[in-house]
């Protein structure tokens, strides 16, 4: 009879109060299941992870690899990294789970999109100092999101679907001082906003649609040391007439 009480109670407890009945991994079950993976991780001076890199050349990750972990139990996780175009919104609400903290996020390359990044964003928010969206489907829509990460030093929205319109959103950016929006549709339009950004040191605006018109609308930008304008229709003309305005400015070429 107690045996019968006792598993009803504990089938009760599973469907509506899981989480006090099932044990959270121990950091060192979750290393252990990262290195198995084929993942990649990094740790402080106490030990503890610190990294996650889900990137490596001999493996392509899945959503199950990513869900496999419990990030619930890594306290120290300041960085994220994940390469792989097999990676959905899935592995995004897992990594929701993170605790509060975060302070780089870089993906490239995976099938990920606005509404399940917003919400991890905003769990982060007075945190991330570096964000890496490369080659993802995000759009404007998030743009109103990262343009609340107060603390955002670093940017990159290369190859995503953004466009001039949403640029508006991150001029509220105090600390952002690096931008990259390489392959995106951003046009002279968008550069009237960038124009306003108040910290901005590089900008790398190489395969968009700028010209030397847009180009002028820099002007402003005192702080701005280095810009990336290959392939673009900027021509030296229009790179010597900003100089005018901006004699510190370097035309760099990306790597």
């Amino acid at each position: 009879m107690l045996r019968r009480v006792f598993t009803e109670s504990l089938v009760v407890a599973l469907l509506f109060f899981p989480s006090l009945v099932l044990a959270q991994s121990t950091a060192e079950e979750v290393a252990s299941k990262i290195a198995k993976i084929g993942a990649l991780f990094s740790t402080d001076r106490e030990g503890r992870i610190r990294d996650v890199i889900f990137a490596t050349r001999r493996m392509s990750f899945a959503d199950g690899d990513i869900e496999s972990i419990d990030f619930s139990a890594l306290s120290a996780l300041k960085s994220v990294i994940i390469s792989s175009p097999r990676v959905t919104d899935r592995s995004i609400v897992h990594l929701q789970k993170l605790p509060a903290g975060l302070t780089s996020l870089r993906i490239f390359g995976a099938q990920v999109t606005d509404p399940e990044l917003a919400i991890l964003l905003q769990k982060h928010k007075s945190t991330l100092f570096s964000l890496h969206l490369f080659e993802t489907a995000i759009t404007d829509r998030l743009l109103s999101d990262i343009g609340k990460l107060d603390k955002l030093f670093s940017l990159s929205l290369h190859g995503t679907k953004i466009t001039d319109q949403g640029l508006k959103h991150l001029v509220a950016l105090e600390r952002l001082q690096v931008l990259n929006l390489t392959r995106t549709d951003i046009t002279d339009a968008g550069l009237t906003e960038i124009g306003q950004f108040p910290s901005l040191s590089a900008l790398v605006l190489e395969h968009t649609k700028v010209t030397d018109a847009g180009l002028q609308q820099l002007g402003a930008l005192q702080t701005l040391e280095s810009l990336y304008v290959t392939s673009t229709n900027v021509t030296e003309e229009g790179k010597n007439t900003l100089r005018l305005a901006l004699p510190h400015v370097k035309f760099e070429v990306a790597e």
